[in-house]
């Protein structure tokens, strides 16, 4: 059974951060602080003659790119009212634009803080945990969306892979198993979903994600790499190994694939090319338990005691 490691979750920190966007803006109606109203702050000598004013000037210069002229447009609201949520909420999404992610957490939390029922912080939240690599810090928030609004595809596919991210397989089975009538076509929404399922024991639906897969066809590594998997899962040895080395060809540091090659290799009693694909696995991700234990199985084969035992060891 294949796990989860880093190199999954940096290729969809990737497809994920192109599919989302940079952070949700806060629309204008969110005007105001937690109390209806603008607040203001004890008197300073700062003019509050048109904090409305400045709050939209901050969002035009946002949507616009405008980084630094946002940022100040909303510190100057904050002036004002230094409880208005929104303002922090914004100044987060400009964090998230610069990559900033600390700094991002930091605002949105005052944010979450201040206005605990705009579920675009809570959102944003979510995205920049998921960023940070935190997916488990990542899950509350973004279930808490995916419970208000059902609807949400962002949120329920970043949950999703979340939950695979964090080997909560079944949770995810059905967080995206909704999406099958919008993102069946989608590749990588099958790959995704397919780990969750072969991780959580589902075989009905991994049988209909290949079928699905074989339907959508394609000439890419993902593609055939379900392929392989699949036909590895179900001991096809052959095409299994005819579907893996062809994924190889199109792109060699695809998750999974060496190890998966390396799986190969062994049923198929070719030990020295085995260890070569655990080897090169071992390359891409050196922390990867699963193959030193891999590795440990193939010299308990071989009959290689020792070598077995620091591989079990290094796992």
């Amino acid at each position: 059974m294949m796990k989860i490691c880093r190199r999954v979750c940096k290729v969809w920190t990737v497809v994920f951060a192109i599919a989302c966007g940079a952070g949700t803006i806060v629309p204008a109606g969110w005007l105001a602080g937690a109390s209806g109203a603008f607040r203001q702050a004890p008197s300073d000598g700062v003019s509050r003659s048109n904090p409305e004013k400045w709050f939209a000037e901050g969002q035009a210069a946002l949507r616009d790119g405008n980084l630094d002229a946002a940022e100040a447009a909303f510190r100057r609201v904050l002036a004002v009212d230094p409880g208005s949520g929104v303002a922090y909420s914004n100044l987060g999404v400009i964090a998230m634009r610069r990559k900033e992610w600390d700094q991002a957490i930091a605002l949105l939390r005052k944010a979450e803080a201040l206005e605990p029922k705009i579920s675009g912080i809570r959102l944003n939240i979510g995205l920049v945990e998921y960023r940070r690599a935190d997916y488990d810090a990542a899950i509350a928030p973004l279930a808490s969306v995916l419970h208000e609004q059902p609807d949400s595809e962002q949120a329920r596919y970043l949950l999703g892979l979340c939950q695979v991210f964090t080997k909560h397989y079944s949770d995810a089975v059905k967080v995206l198993e909704p999406l099958w009538p919008r993102k069946s076509d989608d590749v990588l929404y099958l790959y995704l979903i397919d780990i969750a399922a072969v991780e959580s024991g589902h075989k009905d639906l991994d049988d209909k994600i290949l079928n699905q897969m074989i339907r959508v066809g394609g000439a890419t590594a993902e593609y055939h790499l379900i392929l392989g998997k699949a036909f590895l899962n179900r001991y096809e040895m052959a095409e299994a190994k005819t579907e893996l080395e062809l994924t190889a060809t199109i792109n060699p540091n695809l998750p999974f694939l060496h190890m998966n090659l390396g799986i190969t290799y062994m049923r198929l009693g070719d030990y020295e090319r085995a260890e070569a694909e655990f080897r090169k696995d071992i390359e891409l991700e050196p922390d990867l338990a699963d193959n030193y234990e891999q590795l440990g199985v193939l010299f308990s084969r071989m009959q290689k005691d020792e070598e077995a035992q620091r591989a079990f060891h290094e796992a």
